[in-house]
């Protein structure tokens, strides 16, 4: 699909994309996002609700979109210091939780997002916020968020259940 400069037209790709693959393999998707690309799975899940099973973010902040980070510069850089123009209306319900089953993983330790707006304000019975320790580029091989991906992946789907590491795994997840 090309380079993800941060435009919104990339969600619509991400939904069209996401309802074909449904409909020829006969089941719900589940949507992976790092970084901002979790920010464009949970707005692909509220297009296309009917086609994706879950939604796992990785560092993704989606509870502060618009706030200063250390990866602004580069966003700058690309669009220039008014950005990308984008509706009130894909943007009103950016802090709702997805509308379907969802796991937020984030670490304090991240460095690139702040962390706060990595995770859910409030948790429910279909979203979940994980704490790992790592850094923001590590998140895609850090093994504590790839065992708790492979375990959201592992559910049967309509069966979604929290994350609970269990055993000496448990001391790696600080809120838990």
């Amino acid at each position: 699909m090309g380079l993800n400069l941060g435009g919104p037209e990339y969600a619509f790709k991400i939904a069209d994309l996401v309802e074909n693959i449904a409909r020829e393999s006969g089941r719900k998707v589940s949507l992976l996002g790092w970084s901002l690309g979790g920010v464009y799975a949970r707005e692909v899940s509220r297009q296309v609700s009917d086609s994706v099973r879950q939604v796992i973010t990785l560092g993704s902040p989606f509870g502060g979109i618009f706030e200063r980070n250390n990866a602004r510069w580069f966003y700058d850089f690309l669009h220039g210091p008014k950005g990308v123009e984008i509706s009130q209306e894909l943007l009103k319900d950016i802090l709702l939780p997805p509308p379907v089953p969802s796991t937020a993983i984030y670490s304090k330790e991240d460095g690139v997002v702040n962390w706060q707006h990595c995770m859910e304000r409030e948790e429910g019975v279909f979203t979940q916020n994980v704490q790992i320790l790592g850094s923001h580029f590590g998140l895609g091989h850090n093994p504590s968020a790839l065992y708790c991906v492979a375990d959201r992946l592992n559910q049967p789907e309509g069966e979604w259940g929290r994350f609970e590491p269990q055993g000496v795994i448990r001391m790696f997840y600080p809120n838990m």
